[in-house]
């Protein structure tokens, strides 16, 4: 069954997401799980020694050996005019960005068996026309199939279960990988208009992963020892420990130290306070947008709260003691991707077929038109060879009768119809009234003519 694609190429994981139409006439709406041990995968792109690209999984398996190789945060650098640069190649990030894209639409065709009719892209708040531009650029030359792109927070208020009454305004908190950006929408009667909006601010994830390094660090006898390879192990198992603390009270993390692994405790309220300052920037920027789109925040239908980093308590809660309206926290997970296939199944079924479509289709009509039997006798039955037959009769038959309607307009010997036009009355000619004639008598001499002589 035909399937339209939702892809959100976040600032560090990838979702996905396919919308049918049921026998209903309402859309399905379901994630498509991209990694073999999650339904996401990492943003990320890497570069063998021969060249060859790798994606998601398989490219953060290679940056954990060879992180020269790896290109990460690629979204963030879009439109920057350095180019990533990996061994000898020189990769700009809008075309490690449609690198990505590609990647994703191929594993959804091979496990759906035929690629999508469409394909919904979203970007982040801040995105502006030249940005916009130079990633649909490089994506349509990297895919030949049809797609557009869509605002991130657009595709969150379209992919929630929030059903946001006409005129009413929603605020998006979207607190990812790397960054964070604050939306205000307004519903509309078939639409989401963007009110304003802050986008890119350099908060996210990476900085709590970093204050957890620092916390574990600042606990070690001797933490100037740990670099490289055991820098990278460590800084894995300080991320992991913050995913915990979504759901656990304490966690404990190993870290290297000069006389084997210490073990160092974390709490949630100790984890908390090392991130503050970073939620109470979020929480004023979301602040500041609500007022720049001329509204407050009691004004606001709810607060939607996405992005990989803000399943974290302490988010919802600071939001909650802040500002004066509902906040709304769904499963994050594929939620952007699953509103930008929804944005697609609606906006394919407004619009008109494409044109490829639209002459096929009237193609299918023209040939369904009855033909004389004498014509479809002698082609065997062929519609296909009786409908050019019946053109080329048609077309002989208008150039002929305008032949003879020109010879016959244009003939002095045949009337209209082919008579020929001796033997019959014609009106009579004009003629001039002959002179009167002097009568002649035999006495009078005849007039001379000369000169005198």
């Amino acid at each position: 069954m035909t399937y339209l694609l939702g892809v959100d190429i976040g600032s560090s994981r990838i979702h996905a997401a396919t919308a049918r139409t049921s026998s209903s006439g309402i859309p399905e709406i379901e994630s498509v799980p991209l990694g073999s041990a999650a339904p996401h995968i990492p943003a990320l792109v890497a570069v063998t020694a021969d060249g060859r690209f790798e994606f998601g999984e398989e490219a953060a398996s290679r940056g954990a050996t060879e992180p020269q190789n790896l290109v990460s945060g690629v979204r963030r650098r879009i439109g920057d005019d350095v180019p990533f640069v990996v061994g000898s190649q020189q990769i700009p990030a809008e075309d490690a960005y449609a690198r990505l894209a590609t990647a994703v639409i191929e594993t959804v065709t091979t496990a759906e068996g035929e690629p999508p009719a469409h394909v919904t892209f979203t970007y982040p708040a801040g995105w502006g026309p030249f940005r916009v531009a130079l990633v649909q650029d490089a994506l349509g030359s990297r895919y030949a199939g049809r797609f557009h792109l869509m605002p991130e927070a657009e595709a969150a208020a379209r992919g929630s279960r929030r059903r946001v009454p006409q005129g009413r305004a929603l605020a998006v908190y979207d607190l990812g990988g790397t960054t964070f950006d604050a939306t205000v929408l307004r519903r509309d009667a078939t639409d989401w208009t963007v009110l304003d909006e802050t986008g890119g601010s350099r908060v996210g994830g990476a900085n709590f992963d970093d204050a957890v390094v620092d916390h574990v660090l600042a606990s070690l006898a001797s933490p100037g020892g740990v670099t490289g390879a055991s820098l990278v192990a460590l800084r894995r198992e300080c991320t992991g420990a913050k995913e915990a603390l979504t759901s656990e009270r304490a966690v404990t993390i190993p870290a290297p130290g000069t006389d084997g692994p210490a073990m160092v405790r974390l709490t949630r309220t100790d984890f908390e306070k090392l991130i503050e300052n970073h939620l109470e920037q979020t929480v004023t920027t979301l602040s500041e947008t609500i007022e720049g789109a001329g509204l407050a925040a009691k004004e606001m239908d709810a607060v939607l709260v996405v992005g990989g980093s803000s399943h974290i308590p302490s988010v919802q809660e600071r939001l909650s003691e802040t500002l004066e309206c509902e906040v709304v926290a769904e499963d994050q997970g594929a939620l952007v991707a699953m509103g930008a296939a929804r944005g697609g199944w609606e906006r394919a079924e407004s619009e008109p077929p494409p044109a490829e479509e639209a002459v096929h289709t009237a193609r299918a009509v023209h040939e369904e038109v009855p033909l004389p039997k004498f014509v479809l006798s002698a082609t065997g039955g062929s519609s296909r060879v009786a409908t050019y037959i019946w053109r080329v009769i048609l077309v002989l038959l208008v150039l002929g009768s305008a032949y003879y309607l020109y010879t016959a307009l244009n003939s002095e010997n045949r009337g209209l119809f082919g008579a020929p036009t001796s033997g019959l009355e014609t009106p009579a000619a004009s003629v001039a009234p002959a002179e009167p004639t002097t009568p002649v008598n035999a006495n009078t001499p005849a007039p001379t003519t000369g000169t005198d002589g």
